[in-house]
């Protein structure tokens, strides 16, 4: 082959693949459309998938401090023996209870305790132990610094054990049960007596049965509503800020009341 046909095919081939290999503006643009859509669809889902995990873990959190709340106050209301707190309300008041710091359950458990030589009868001698539940004012922190106060309150819910020994001294231990509370109200309602109707003359009563709504639940009944926040985001709007789950519940003691002596 002489040097004029090597020459010739070279140049054929140059303009050839320069000609395929060129990249046209539209094309371009497709392009760049296209994995724009892709990035975007990748991101979307990412995201998502991230936020369903988050509620997930926060659903179980709540759940979790559900349970606490449920089983260390539905024990000590079953266990106990008196209640100090909270006092006993109408049913037609309940509807105006609202979420207060401080004491919100005082109970009294009596048991016996071994470690104390029986009495004068030979009868074991039983001492008391006071269970109080407490709603502390809580700060929730914020990784935010810049980020404005929080709009709505936050309260934890503390659990105190008071004991006191044979030898008059009195132990008190602490245990934090949930730091979630967005509200919280206990109460017990007042029984009010039946209604006698008279219905055929003078001899005919009979007994009118209210429900427990309008009747009240009495002594032994302590009634619990509370909300445990499940996410707090800081939005412009302050109603929109605050997520929470709701429980309402009651709890009844089993054994016969203790009453203080006068």
């Amino acid at each position: 082959m002489t040097l004029r046909s090597m020459r010739r095919l070279s140049g054929l081939f140059s303009a050839k693949s320069l000609n395929t290999s060129a990249l046209t503006m539209p094309e371009l643009l497709v392009v760049v459309l296209l994995f724009t859509i892709i990035l975007f669809a990748t991101y979307r889902v990412f995201f998502s998938q991230t936020r369903m995990v988050q509620q997930s873990i926060e659903s179980v959190l709540v759940n979790d401090q559900f349970r606490k709340v449920l089983f260390y106050m539905g024990k000590d209301v079953r266990e106990a023996s008196l209640i100090l707190h909270p006092p006993m309300v109408r049913p037609e008041e309940v509807v105006g209870l609202t979420t207060k710091t401080g004491v919100v359950l005082h109970l009294v458990r009596q048991e016996v305790d071994p470690s104390i030589k029986p009495s004068a009868t030979g009868l074991p001698v039983a001492r008391n132990q006071e269970i109080i539940y407490r709603l502390e004012p809580f700060l929730a922190t914020n990784d935010d610094d810049s980020a404005p106060a929080q709009a709505e309150p936050r309260f934890r819910l503390v659990r105190l054990e008071r004991v006191k020994e044979a030898q008059a001294n009195t132990v008190e231990q602490r245990m934090e049960v949930t730091d979630m509370v967005r509200d919280l109200v206990i109460y017990r309602t007042l029984r009010k007596p039946m209604i006698n109707q008279n219905i055929e003359g003078a001899d005919g009563f009979i007994l009118d049965p209210v429900t427990p709504r309008n009747n009240g639940t009495g002594y032994g009944v302590v009634h619990v509503r509370t909300i445990l926040e499940r996410d707090r985001r800081r939005t412009a709007t302050i109603e929109r800020e605050v997520y929470g789950v709701s429980l309402s519940t009651c709890f009844s003691m089993r054994g016969k009341a203790m009453w203080k002596n006068p």
